[in-house]
């Protein structure tokens, strides 16, 4: 599952009829990779948390300009840049020629991984819960170079959990092994137990946003 940290998507041109997201909650990650630093970023997600089978999230491109990619799994996708004056508003349109199909394409994969407990930990002083994805067969995932994610969660809000790397995602809809709460914090490690790249919650803002696909 060497690739599967990649994120993989089949993608079409499809036509749909107007729809609309609703977003009730803006959260702000920064990211930090420890073997390529021109990779860290602040990640802007707007997300609905009473549904994460979608979400937009943002990362700036300069001082005018985003980039945004836009993912319901029910079988949409957007990658594009906007202006920045676009989150100033309410509803976010988007042309329906910009939306492209999107599927998960390592079904056949999903038995192969699991969440597993960890011990609690206490963070600005609460009690978070911590959970590990991570393959069932620890030999195999040595042999392949497969990694684990880490997450740290506060389960005090009821808010389904943003699980924005999609294998992972797709296992939670199986199995609901991880309680809805907010990831304050993810980890990915490498298969040698060393850390690659972390994601730490800054804030979280509750708003009231729509996203409309124009017909």
């Amino acid at each position: 599952m060497k690739n599967l940290w990649m994120f993989t998507l089949l993608i079409s041109t499809i036509s749909y009829s107007q729809k609309t997201y609703f977003f009730d909650f803006k959260m702000e990650y920064e990211y930090i990779n420890y073997s390529d630093s021109t990779k860290n970023c602040i990640k802007t997600f707007y997300v609905n948390s009473k549904n994460n089978t979608y979400f937009a999230k943002r990362t700036s491109i300069d001082t005018t300009n985003s980039k945004i990619e836009f993912i319901d799994r029910n079988g949409v996708y957007l990658l594009k840049k906007f202006s920045n004056k676009i989150f100033n508003d309410r509803v976010i349109y988007i042309n329906q020629s910009d939306v492209k199909d999107y599927s998960y394409p390592f079904i056949y994969q999903l038995d192969n991984y699991h969440f597993s407990d960890i011990n609690d930990t206490i963070v600005n002083g609460k009690i978070c819960k911590r959970l590990s994805f991570l393959s069932n067969d620890l030999n195999r995932a040595k042999k392949k170079k497969i990694g684990t994610l880490m997450y740290i969660l506060d389960t005090n809000l009821n808010h389904q959990p943003l699980l924005e790397f999609s294998t992972a995602f797709e296992v939670w809809k199986l199995n609901r092994k991880m309680p809805n709460g907010i990831i304050i914090e993810s980890i990915q490690k490498s298969y040698e137990n060393i850390i690659v790249s972390r994601e730490k919650l800054k804030q979280i803002i509750p708003i009231s946003m729509n996203l409309t696909i124009k017909e």
